[in-house]
């Protein structure tokens, strides 16, 4: 087997795994679980693993392996900050266009949130987008909490898309 389809496909398997909670935040990565789960050496996990943490989706603890990241409140202050400010970047160059959403009941907050904010980089150039990816990627713990922390976190992405639906211009 390519050790390089390997590693992506283990890499792409424990993003998913992360940003969909099925691996807990503050969890324990262990590489030779990891490794036995995916039918790969360790070689291809901790090249996944170092790539996450690059991505800040894992963090490094030294002997310890590697954990879930979790945000506290000054990261994710500064990650929603910095979110914000991308999206501005992004809305220099939206020109107004369909915003195409899921069909009812099966559109969850944070779909909706990272929906909207694609929709809104698509036509930003490739730096922005990609910014916003993966800012986005780190924020969907976050992004699942919202509706019950932030009470107007809702409403504020209702009415963000009612004017994408609209075509207004920013």
């Amino acid at each position: 087997m390519d050790d390089r389809g390997a590693g992506a496909r283990v890499y792409r398997e424990i993003k998913m795994a992360i940003l969909t909670g099925a691996l807990r935040l503050r969890q324990r990565l262990d590489v030779e679980h990891l490794a036995a789960r995916f039918g790969v050496s360790a070689t291809p996990v901790r090249q996944s693993l170092a790539i996450l943490a690059g991505e800040r989706l894992v963090v490094a603890g030294g002997v310890r392996g590697y954990r879930v990241a979790f945000w506290g409140e000054a990261e994710l202050r500064a990650l929603y900050l910095w979110r914000g400010e991308l999206a501005l970047l992004a809305a220099q160059t939206y020109t107004p266009r369909p915003f195409i959403r899921e069909p009812a009941g099966e559109e969850s907050h944070e779909r909706l949130f990272i929906a909207v904010m694609t929709h809104l980089s698509a036509q930003a150039n490739g730096e922005i987008r990609n910014a916003s990816a993966n800012a986005d990627d780190r924020l969907r713990a976050a992004l699942r909490a919202e509706p019950e922390a932030l009470a107007q976190a809702q409403s504020e992405l209702a009415g963000l898309t009612v004017a994408l639906e609209a075509g207004r211009e920013r």
